[in-house]
């Protein structure tokens, strides 16, 4: 289910990737979250976006400051 996206949208996607990957640790290689942890996190972002995002954004700004 491939979507296509104009050039701006690919540059937002991989920021964002970057973002998640930075919150999640991933960048560290010390994620811990499961497949199934996974899903939930989806979930509640299609569920409610506007929350999500909302809730993202709050988290990201803490952790930023945190791994300074």
């Amino acid at each position: 289910m491939a979507m296509k996206y104009n050039t701006q949208e690919i540059e937002r996607i991989k920021t964002m990737k970057e973002h998640i990957q930075f919150l999640y640790e991933i960048d560290l290689d010390n994620c811990l979250m499961t497949k199934e942890n996974w899903i939930e996190e989806l979930a509640q972002c299609m569920i409610n976006p506007t929350k999500y995002r909302v809730m993202f954004w709050k988290e990201l700004n803490e952790y930023k400051k945190q791994r300074r």
